[in-house]
């Protein structure tokens, strides 16, 4: 179980019967939105001014997988269930974020469409994600082979879906 700390500056890892958190790494800018490889060996995050980054658990060192660029923010990492690759946000100052799918270790960030805060079907076929709509944001779905959208659930004023996720059997 992940947990990260907006006032330390932390990722860290709990047990889930109870005890005291793991520090797995301090970052003086915030490690935030962690997602965990298929092994559990590597957990991808977001850390600016450095981008999405990626702690390899087996010798604890980071690296950084999509780099940050001038006036680009990339957060949001989702890592795939059955291949080694991840979806993430990226948008750039005062503009609605793009989702974009990297293949790992060393792959060109590939642009799939307008969204943010993905997360991968069990399969990887799909993605669901939060997207804008009119007036306000919407949940959605894209099937990865044919680029189709298909809407799930549309938000209103301050009922809005936000960090949608795939239920995982």
């Amino acid at each position: 179980m992940f947990d990260t700390s907006p006032t330390t500056n932390e990722l860290r890892v709990a047990p889930v019967s109870g005890g005291p958190a793991e520090i797995l790494y301090y970052s003086a800018y915030g490690a935030l939105d962690p997602s965990w490889s298929p092994d559990g060996m590597k957990i991808a995050f977001a850390e600016d001014p450095f981008g999405i980054r990626v702690l390899d658990l087996t010798d604890m060192t980071v690296t950084t997988v999509v780099p940050y660029e001038e006036g680009w923010s990339r957060g949001d990492p989702s890592w795939a269930r059955t291949q080694d690759a991840l979806v993430f946000d990226g948008e750039a100052s005062g503009a609605w974020a793009d989702l974009y799918i990297k293949q790992l270790p060393s792959g060109t960030p590939t642009l799939v469409c307008s969204g943010s805060m993905p997360d991968w079907s069990p399969d990887d076929q799909a993605l669901v994600f939060r997207g804008e709509g009119s007036s306000s944001y919407s949940l959605y779905r894209i099937e990865l082979a044919t680029g189709i959208i298909t809407r799930l659930m549309s938000g209103g004023g301050e009922d809005h879906p936000a960090y949608p996720a795939w239920r995982r059997f």
